[in-house]
């Protein structure tokens, strides 16, 4: 009888999370084939992700500045309580070298953060690709990949991308799993 009763309670919130969650698929509007692909006309061309699957939602940014400043420091993973752990969390350079690792570890948790550094201890401002496994607390895995742009300019030296309003931050997380524009992203760009 427990078990059953615990069953239903998984049941339920999945189902009571699935029904919040909506869909959001917008690109980035990007469409010239003739351009040149720079640091400053790519970063942030890759919408961040807002994915609601199974009653799981996860919200990964796709810009941080790890420039010491306390605010959008690290690259996380961020979701609501339907998801019980992140199975795995990698991030690459493009040329596919990896440069950050974690796994099996609670969501929201600044301390499994990329903080930009390479195992050598040193940054590069770059776009970098990630793959990430997050499991629901009804044991089912998803799979996720994008990319994210580092920007590591200095607090009073902070140029403007091209594709600035296509920023999404850690700090515009809703708490919920998912992105609010309306939030502020504390970075003014110059």
């Amino acid at each position: 009888m427990k078990n059953n009763t615990y069953f239903l309670l998984c049941l339920v919130l999945l189902l009571s999370l699935a029904q919040a969650c909506k869909s959001d698929d917008e690109g980035s509007g990007m469409n010239n084939e003739n351009m040149v692909e720079t640091f400053d006309n790519t970063c942030c061309k890759e919408p961040h992700l807002e994915a609601c699957v199974g009653g799981v939602k996860v919200y990964v940014p796709n810009a941080f500045t790890p420039n010491g400043d306390g605010i959008n420091d690290l690259f996380l993973v961020e979701g609501n309580e339907g998801i019980s752990k992140v199975v795995s969390f990698k991030v690459f350079k493009a040329d596919g070298t990896m440069v950050y690792e974690a796994s099996d570890f609670p969501l929201n948790d600044p301390s499994f953060g990329w903080n930009g550094a390479f195992p050598d201890g040193t940054l590069e401002q770059a776009i970098y690709s990630y793959s990430l496994s997050i499991e629901n607390i009804g044991n089912q895995v998803y799979d996720f990949e994008g990319t994210v742009c580092c920007r590591i300019d200095g607090p009073n030296d902070f140029p403007c991308v091209d594709l600035e309003k296509n920023c999404a931050y850690s700090s515009q997380h809703d708490g919920n799993g998912g992105f609010d524009p309306a939030l502020p992203n504390f970075e003014d760009c110059q």
